[in-house]
């Protein structure tokens, strides 16, 4: 009978079972890691294949949904100038949307124009009704740039043409002549007051800003006139 039971037993696990079993329980990721020290709960990161993989995969899925802005561009070429200008030879100023014509296709400026549709064209010198050209017209007059006329003295700003003389009369790039008696030299503001500094030696005072007050000494009068240049700090 004590011979049947130990017949009977099951074998004892080899040892490379029990190594394979270890590796195997060793391998099972534990449902919530904590720290050993403190217990607080450890926060699992993914491998970094899957980082790799979700990061290019959200950056493309932000690259097709984001819109795409691209660059208008600009065409430059040149025109007639009596294109955009009114018809009647003694006005000759720029067209200003909303453009209208006369029964001839004279396009006239809204001044000589008058209003109403009933007039007097002064190109033909008849009566006529005027009409409007179009709002494609307008579109493209009032959409016409041109470079500022005081692009050689630093200007980068592109004017619509209607506005020129506008824009002209309200330009900090406006050329200013030399204050020195015999020099030909002119420049716009900034480039005037460089070129005083520089090559006629007149002292430059940089201002903090306008509205405050700046103690100044002023040599007496001598044999040679004293120059002093204040410029506000920036300009």
């Amino acid at each position: 009978m004590a011979e049947d039971q130990r017949n009977k037993r099951p074998p004892a696990p080899s040892r490379e079972g029990s190594r394979s079993s270890s590796k195997k329980k060793s391998k099972a990721p534990s449902a919530t890691p904590r720290c050993p020290v403190s217990g607080a709960i450890v926060k699992q990161e993914p491998e970094e294949g899957e980082v790799a993989q979700g990061g290019r995969a959200a950056a493309a899925e932000q690259l097709a949904n984001s819109p795409v802005e691209l660059p208008r561009p600009r065409v430059n070429g040149s025109l007639e100038p009596r294109l955009l200008h009114c018809a009647v030879a003694e006005c000759y100023r720029p067209l200003k949307p909303p453009i209208f014509k006369c029964e001839a296709r004279h396009r006239l400026c809204g001044h000589c124009r008058g209003t109403g549709g009933e007039g007097h064209c002064r190109r033909c010198g008849l009566g006529t009704t005027f009409v409007h050209c179009g709002p494609n017209l307008d579109e493209f007059v009032g959409g016409f740039k041109v470079p500022c006329p005081f692009k050689s003295y630093g200007c980068t700003n592109a004017v619509v043409y209607h506005d020129t003389a506008t824009h002209r009369a309200a330009s900090t790039y406006a050329p200013c002549p030399c204050a020195v008696a015999g020099c030909a030299f002119t420049a716009s503001p900034p480039m005037l007051r460089d070129h005083l500094a520089t090559a006629h030696s007149w002292r430059l005072d940089a201002l903090p800003g306008y509205g405050r007050p700046l103690r100044l000494r002023v040599p007496a009068s001598g044999s040679q006139p004293h120059h002093r240049l204040l410029a506000v700090e920036g300009e």
